[in-house]
């Protein structure tokens, strides 16, 4: 009977896990000789596989991806909260050129936006002012 390798089972932070982390994997799949069967999509790692994850099947995981990224990131920046402005930049201020307008119900449709356009400037400070701590931080 073959003997296991002994490892380490903890991570650097000091958490027991049992599992080989995705970097380790990565590093052992691409030291595989290259052989016909290992050459074959079906034999690489799935998420280093982008034929694979740009499958239709898989389109609700990668929107959970797109979420969960940018969720990630701001965690581990501290930031706790974030407000997200909906809106487009075609609408004219009032009494504006509605210059984006194809045609004259376009045209109509954001002239009659345009009443939003000063509500939109402001919500910014009036997001700081309900909680100060919105106010901008350099981030970088």
């Amino acid at each position: 009977m073959a003997r296991m390798k002994k490892r380490n089972l903890q991570r650097k932070d000091g958490v027991w896990d049992p599992l080989v982390d995705s970097q380790q994997t990565r590093k052992r799949a691409a030291g595989v000789p290259q052989t016909p069967q290992s050459m074959s999509p079906s034999y690489r790692l799935a998420y280093t596989d982008d034929d694979f994850m740009a499958r239709e099947e898989l389109r609700p995981m990668r929107l959970q991806l797109e979420l969960l990224k940018p969720d990630m990131i701001m965690a581990e920046r501290g930031i706790n909260s974030t407000v997200v402005m909906f809106g487009g930049a075609r609408i004219p201020e009032p009494g504006g050129d509605a210059w984006a307008a194809k045609n004259e119900i376009q045209r109509q449709n954001l002239t009659a936006a345009s009443v939003y356009y000063d509500e939109a400037r402001n919500s910014p400070a009036s997001a700081r002012s309900i909680r100060p701590s919105l106010a901008t931080r350099n981030m970088s």
